[in-house]
């Protein structure tokens, strides 16, 4: 741990709250009519729901699979379960009520893909992890476009829904089911805090995890559950969202870092803020509100270049 981490983490709080304030009073300090507030503050909680989920997600996915590009986004994760809710989608049903189940099972079966697929002789082979995720990334959308082509009269929908957007539209009736979804999505994010030991312990290597007594089968597959049903929950509300999950631990790590007791929910939080900010671009750019995956793509790229800087210099390091 840092040894100012206790600072950065009330930072991110108080940073939090200033902006949520702002995102809901849109940047004027004023709160508005009640029918405009109730409309802003589902997207808010939406929103924040979703980029808290997204970057617990890649934190315990980046510290089980040891590998700092693992995200529910390049691993393929989001684009199973996004196949999910398209099919639902294209079917007639209302995403945020039924695509849930497709999307969570097109998600477990994307993750435990990828990782038998990248064992060689027992050790996880990283290039393969991402490679097998990005190949799925490829085919999963591949699906999507052409299920799209097939019925086109849900092609302005379902392209929202394949990048991210956070301005749904609910009922009355629809309400309670979409605050239960994102209740059950907080949870299941907060579960990794249950095996933060493990956790920790799996850092210095499966080899090492397994000589304190850690059973890393156990807490590997227990991760890849709560990580698909957080992010299909995610992706039936949203759509997918991606590189919330690869930046944010990354970032945290380097300020606060590696110890999962803190690393677990500052993540969480700091994935809330980018998103918030991501969705408040989003909204105010252009005439017509983008998907949150452009904005964050554009967030993506300097980051990538500073991931290639570090390792680079490691490697002259080293």
């Amino acid at each position: 741990m840092r040894k100012n981490w206790f600072l950065w983490l009330i930072t991110i709080i108080l940073t939090l709250v200033i902006f949520s304030i702002l995102y809901l009073t849109n940047f004027t300090f004023r709160f508005p009519p009640k029918e405009i507030f109730y409309i802003r503050l589902i997207r808010f909680l939406v929103t924040s729901v979703a980029g808290f989920t997204l970057a617990i997600a890649g934190s315990t996915l980046q510290t089980i699979l040891q590998n700092p590009l693992a995200d529910p986004y390049i691993l393929g994760i989001s684009s199973g379960a996004l196949l999910g809710v398209a099919l639902s989608k294209i079917f007639g049903y209302q995403i945020h009520l039924t695509a849930f189940l497709p999307a969570f099972v097109f998600a477990m079966v994307t993750i435990f893909s990828i990782y038998y697929l990248a064992r060689v002789k027992g050790t996880l082979v990283k290039e393969l992890l991402i490679l097998g995720g990005l190949f799925l990334n490829f085919f999963f959308n591949g699906i999507v476009f052409y299920l799209l082509v097939l019925k086109r009269e849900v092609l302005e929908e379902i392209l929202y829904i394949l990048w991210g957007y956070t301005g749904i539209i609910v009922t009355t009736g629809e309400l309670p089911f979409l605050i239960i979804s994102l209740f059950i999505a907080f949870i299941l994010a907060c579960l990794p805090l249950l095996k933060v030991r493990e956790l920790d312990a799996i850092t210095l290597g499966d080899y090492e995890a397994m000589s304190l007594g850690v059973d890393v089968h156990k807490v590997r597959n227990f991760v890849f559950f709560t990580t698909s049903a957080s992010t299909a929950l995610v992706v039936s509300i949203t759509g997918a969202i991606g590189f919330v999950g690869l930046m944010v631990p990354n970032i945290i790590k380097k300020i606060i870092g590696g110890k999962h007791a803190i690393l677990i929910p500052a993540s969480g939080l700091c994935g809330a803020l980018l998103m918030l900010i991501a969705d408040a671009i989003s909204r105010n750019i252009s005439p017509v509100e983008l998907p949150l995956s452009i904005i964050l793509g554009i967030f993506a790229v300097p980051f990538f270049f500073w991931i290639i800087w570090r390792q680079r210099n490691e490697s002259n390091r080293g």
